[in-house]
């Protein structure tokens, strides 16, 4: 009764070209500016722990010295005591952590599930909440 005897082929249409092309709209509503990066005071100590690992970070690895400086500037330090909630399920995503030392486990909480469920253990050098750099 489900036996198909033969698959319907896909259409063989050349020469189709995109229909749309999408950009950042500016006016008004959204004037382009000069960016100014964000700049948090640190000391050279602070600056190298953070070098450090974001040279062992894959999404880092591309940047030139001038781009990793303008990421190190902007990042602040977060002290983080055993047993602390480092961001809760459903609170806005809006950092992105880099572990210097230490270890983080991280747990999710699936519909219909009571308890927690872990995911991972982050390790220094790891990073987490990296859709906080697209908004």
């Amino acid at each position: 009764d489900d036996v198909i005897e033969e698959l319907p082929q896909p259409s063989k249409k050349k020469n189709i070209h995109r229909l749309s092309v999408s950009a950042e709209a500016y006016g008004t509503w959204n004037k382009k500016g000069d960016y100014q990066p964000q700049v948090i005071a640190k000391s050279e100590e602070q600056k190298r722990k953070i070098i450090t690992r974001l040279n062992q970070a894959f999404m880092f690895s591309a940047l030139d010295d001038n781009e990793r400086d303008i990421v190190v500037d902007a990042m602040d330090e977060k002290q983080i005591k055993a047993g602390e909630w480092v961001i809760k399920q459903g609170e806005d995503g809006d950092v992105l952590y880099v572990v210097e030392s230490g270890e983080l486990d991280c747990f999710k909480r699936f519909s219909g599930d009571t308890k927690d469920t872990y995911l991972k253990t982050y390790q220094p050098g790891e990073s987490f909440g990296e859709l906080a750099l697209l908004y």
